[in-house]
Parts: structure tokens; C-alpha cells; sequence
């Protein structure tokens, strides 16, 4: 299978065929090819980065419209480029900040509710 999704990488990188549902296919392969051996399935369920990178994420999906709205001010404003930079930055921080926030606050509810 990890053949079968390098060439799906390859094919969907070096030809005009749909690169996007080319490449989701090819990770979706190797994924499936690494869990499927014991090996792997141990190593992806003691790694402490796929959690981690899942949970940020997962917020910036919850918080990339709260984002969107607010740079809206900008548009026109300043050049795409930056606005872009600017877009990233801000919802890189704003994710990191209220992932903490949620994490403290599911902390002091498990204390007050013991």
C-alpha cells in the first residue's frame, strides 16, 4: 500500500488529474497501511503528536470563522499577501489561546466536581 500512495502522491503532484483527491487518497492508504500492521498501530497510539496537532487542528477549524469576520475590517486595507500572514498569525494565537483556555477550564470543573 505505501507504493500504491507514492505513486498516487506522484501522479496527483506531476499531471493535471485532481491532485487534491489524488493526494487524500494516497494518505488515506498509507494511514490505513500503517495501522493495519501491530507495529505501527502501536507506534500511532503512543505518539503524543497526532493528539496534539488533531486538537489545534480542530480548533482553528472552530475558530478560523470568528477569524475570517474579524480580518474582513481589513480587506482592502492591506495587500492579499500580508492579509494572509496577517489571517495565519492571528488564528494560529487565537487557537493556541483558547485551546489553553478550554484545557484550564475542563481542569477546574474536574476539581469542583469530584
Amino acid at each position: 500500500m505505501e507504493l500504491i500512495s507514492a505513486v498516487l502522491i506522484a501522479v496527483g503532484i506531476f499531471t493535471e488529474i485532481s491532485s487534491e483527491m489524488l493526494t487524500i487518497t494516497a494518505f488515506g492508504l498509507l494511514l490505513l497501511a500503517i495501522c493495519l500492521d501491530e507495529a505501527g498501530q502501536a507506534r500511532l497510539a503512543h505518539s503524543r503528536v497526532i493528539p496534539a496537532l488533531s486538537g489545534y487542528c480542530y480548533g482553528a477549524y472552530l475558530n478560523h470563522a470568528v477569524v475570517i469576520t474579524v480580518m474582513g475590517l481589513l480587506k482592502g486595507r492591506v495587500p492579499i499577501p500580508v492579509l494572509y500572514l496577517i489571517f495565519f498569525g492571528v488564528l494560529f494565537l487565537y487557537t493556541v489561546f483558547t485551546r489553553r483556555a478550554a484545557q484550564a477550564g475542563a481542569k477546574l470543573c474536574g476539581r469542583l466536581f469530584r
